[in-house]
Order: structure tokens, then C-alpha cells, then sequence
């Protein structure tokens, strides 16, 4: 990384997050025109159409589709699930696979956080979100899906397919019902 002029003084060169955002500077640094030319999400908002009217509680359908991004990094006591999935019952070993390709055996807490959402109907939401490993930015703003299924607002699957890929791993075919 130094002979590509990347400016390592302060960084863990062990702790692949840091690393990243040495890269990520060294980018800003050298392309600043493609980095201030990124749309923000909430431009790229503007380019989705509603197909209906939003849920009848905008605050409550937002905080439980933040609190589903937020749980899409959590496995079901038996490991085998990712709840805050559609059809996330058989998604456990891809999430846990996906955790050890990325820390490369590190111990880090990969987390997400949600940067701006927009509802297309009362079950639909598209949202753009982060993925953080201790803090920092490794990932994103990704543009994804949430759904209202019942009460519940659940991340699309093909979203989680989409940062667990950004890894390697595939996921498995939806479970039958």
C-alpha cells in the first residue's frame, strides 16, 4: 500500500478497517471529482416513484425499518435464522460465513446504520444504509429493501444477499413454504 502512495502513518496495518479508510482517503485525495460528484441518498430518492400512499404511521414504519436493518447482522439463538430477513430461516450459516471472510479472524462487531429512507407504499421502503465494522465505514450508503410482512418490517432478502456477497458468499434458495 505505501508504494501506491497510500499514507499509512497512524494506522493498525492488522486492522482491516482502518486499512480501509487509509484507502478510502487516499481515493478522496487523489479523484476528488468522482467522490463530490456522488449523489447523496436522498437525491438518489427522488428517482424512486411511489406506487401508493406511505404506511398510516410514517414514525413507527421508519423506526421498525431502521430496527430491521440494525437486526439484519443478528443470527436466532440457534444460528440457523436471520430474523430480520424475508425468508431468512436458512441464512444463518451464510451470515456466519460472510463474518469470517470479512474479519479475516478478527474479532470485530460488524453493525449497519441507516442513512435515509423512503417508503414507495405502505408495505415498500427503499433505504440506504452503511455497513460499520467497530465504528467505521466499510461499506455503503448500499441502496436496499424493506417489506411489511403482517406487523413486521423485514430487510429484503436479495438485499442480504447483496452484502453478504460483497464477500463471496452466496445464499442458499429461499426455504419452501
Amino acid at each position: 500500500m505505501r508504494r501506491a502512495g497510500i499514507d499509512l502513518a497512524g494506522v493498525d496495518v492488522h486492522d482491516e478497517s482502518q486499512l480501509s479508510e487509509a484507502m478510502m482517503r487516499h481515493h478522496r485525495d487523489q479523484f476528488p471529482a468522482t467522490f463530490a460528484s456522488l449523489p447523496a441518498p436522498a437525491d438518489l430518492a427522488e428517482q424512486h416513484i411511489p406506487t401508493g400512499p406511505p404506511p398510516d404511521d410514517v414514525e413507527s414504519a421508519e423506526t421498525k425499518v431502521r430496527e430491521a436493518f440494525e437486526r439484519m447482522v443478528t443470527l436466532s439463538e440457534d444460528g440457523e435464522a436471520v430474523p430480520a430477513v424475508q425468508g431468512g430461516a436458512n441464512l444463518g450459516p451464510a451470515l456466519r460465513e460472510a463474518r469470517t471472510r470479512a474479519t479475516a479472524g478478527a474479532n470485530t462487531q460488524a453493525t449497519l446504520e441507516v442513512e435515509h429512507l423512503k417508503f414507495l407504499g405502505p408495505d415498500d421502503a427503499v433505504v440506504w444504509f452503511r455497513l460499520l465494522r467497530d465504528g467505521h465505514a466499510v461499506l455503503g450508503p448500499m441502496e436496499g429493501r424493506a417489506h411489511r410482512t403482517g406487523a413486521h418490517w423485514l430487510v429484503s432478502r436479495a438485499t442480504f444477499a447483496q452484502i453478504v456477497g460483497s464477500v463471496g458468499v452466496r445464499c442458499p434458495p429461499p426455504p419452501e413454504t
